[in-house]
């Protein structure tokens, strides 16, 4: 039989964290939970520097430079997903999923508390 643990989080605690390991499942029995994502939007496109190497074209030349190397500039924004309360689930679908839906086995969402106070039970994966 597994052993179901308690725990109390206060405003703004992690509870899960995206990108970590999938190995609890837990349910909410008091307080608001809010799920966000973060999505990361990648752009490829190369900075104008054709001005920087007429300036300086010996410079330019020179091997590993920045005039040459491609510029790729990265952008990462938090989404909010929705608010969990008292009888909701977490991280059940990263815990439960194969390895062809979750190969990492990691969780998909980061959760932490919105409340003042919240209170939660959880259950480590290797117990069921």
């Amino acid at each position: 039989m597994p052993n179901f643990y308690d725990i109390d989080v206060s405003r703004g605690q992690l509870i899960i964290k995206e990108g970590e390991p999938a190995d609890r499942i837990y349910i909410v029995k008091e307080g608001e939970f809010h799920v966000t994502k973060k999505l990361i939007h990648k752009s490829d496109e190369p900075e104008n520097n054709i001005q920087d190497i007429l300036d300086d074209p010996q410079r330019a030349c020179k091997l590993k430079n920045k005039f040459f190397k491609k510029n790729i500039t990265k952008k990462i924004d938090s989404y909010f997903l929705q608010s969990l309360y008292k009888g909701k689930i977490i991280g059940e679908v990263d815990v439960m999923s194969n390895e062809i839906v979750n190969p990492l086995g990691i969780y998909t969402t980061t959760v932490t508390c919105s409340s003042q106070q919240g209170s939660l039970m959880y259950i480590n994966k290797a117990e069921f």
